[in-house]
């Protein structure tokens, strides 16, 4: 993101208004903050920032694609202890169990 707004050569202030002008909310303070950090910003600010920098809908779909890409590969994953988890059969996960 800090690359294409270096290369779409905007101002946070012009962003805002770029954004503003198409009904897209884009605070300066959120971009700035959005742009200092290394978390992966929300998939409505992300489409606003892109729209204001010059994207199109299909640059739009790119970068979307690319921040779920992402996102999957952060997700904090389940430790494997080696140990395969607990399972249930139908008769007996549904709390009803058969007499003897």
């Amino acid at each position: 993101m800090r690359q294409l707004r270096s290369w779409a050569d905007l101002s946070y202030r012009q962003l805002e208004r770029r954004a503003s002008d198409v009904g897209d909310a884009l605070p300066r303070a959120t971009v700035s903050g959005v742009l200092a950090r290394e978390e992966l910003p929300r998939e409505e600010l992300l489409t606003a920032f892109v729209r204001a920098c010059g994207g199109d809908a299909a640059t739009i779909d790119t970068w979307l694609d690319a921040r779920r890409r992402l996102a999957m590969d952060t997700e904090p994953s389940v430790p494997d202890w080696g140990v395969e988890p607990e399972r249930h059969s139908p008769s007996t996960s549904s709390g009803s169990r058969r007499s003897p």
